[in-house]
């Protein structure tokens, strides 16, 4: 089975930068890439995956948020 990941997230501050990753069933991460919401990826294997967005405000404060679901059974 394949499917598409989507993950939507609102931030209410100005950003110097944001930066996502996933990690498939297989233990195995995707490279750290900026990225913006929405965020999609097309061709998920069967099992958990994780997202992660890190974001950094002009402040330089640091924020991570996790995302975790399952494609299939």
């Amino acid at each position: 089975t394949n499917s598409t990941g989507y993950v939507d997230w609102s931030i209410n501050e100005a950003l110097s930068s944001s930066s996502c990753t996933l990690t498939y069933p297989n233990g195995s991460t995707s490279a750290v890439e900026p990225c913006m919401s929405p965020w999609s990826k097309l061709g998920l294997a069967e099992g958990v995956h994780s997202f992660k967005v890190s974001a950094t405000d002009l402040e330089g404060n640091l924020a991570t948020v996790s995302k975790v679901w399952r494609v299939g059974k």
